[in-house]
């Protein structure tokens, strides 16, 4: 695993360049957003410049789906559900959600079974405490734990 660490208004100004920039050097042609909703992070014009053969959008709302523009593959499911979510993709990945997530374990279970074997994640979140506060939902007992600080 890698983690990057950086001021958070750089980090969110860079995160579409990063982005595209990992796509393009992994060359994934499944991808999926996790929690996109109603605002998918790569446009779709980006996704056939980016050579993506299929680039899905998964939210739990169905509501929120549905005001994505039209060309997108839109799924409604729950990420944090204990059921199977299909998959089969090379690239998944999230802009702040796993601050929002009950079940961090869950979470991470489903997300790698959706992944193909080789497939990558990356998920952006807004500051260090976040990972924390997955970390003590998860698990009970880590609460109060030391936790490395962020440069």
């Amino acid at each position: 695993m890698v983690t990057y660490y950086g001021h958070l208004d750089d980090a969110y100004r860079e995160y579409p360049e990063k982005l595209s920039a990992l796509i393009r050097s992994l060359r994934p042609k499944r991808v999926v957003e996790i929690g996109g909703g109603a605002n998918p992070s790569i446009p779709l014009a980006t996704v056939a410049e980016l050579g993506i053969s299929e680039y899905s959008v998964l939210d739990i709302s169905e509501a929120e789906l549905s005001k994505a523009p039209a060309g997108y593959r839109k799924v409604v499911a729950d990420i944090c559900a204990d059921q199977p979510i299909a998959g089969g993709y090379d690239f998944v990945f999230s802009r702040f959600l796993a601050e929002h997530i009950p079940n961090a374990q869950t979470f991470h279970r489903n997300i790698y079974r959706m992944l193909n074997p080789g497939g990558i994640a990356f998920h952006f979140f807004p500051h260090h405490v976040f990972v924390r506060l997955c970390i003590e939902r998860s698990h009970p007992r880590a609460r109060g734990a030391s936790y490395p600080r962020a440069p």
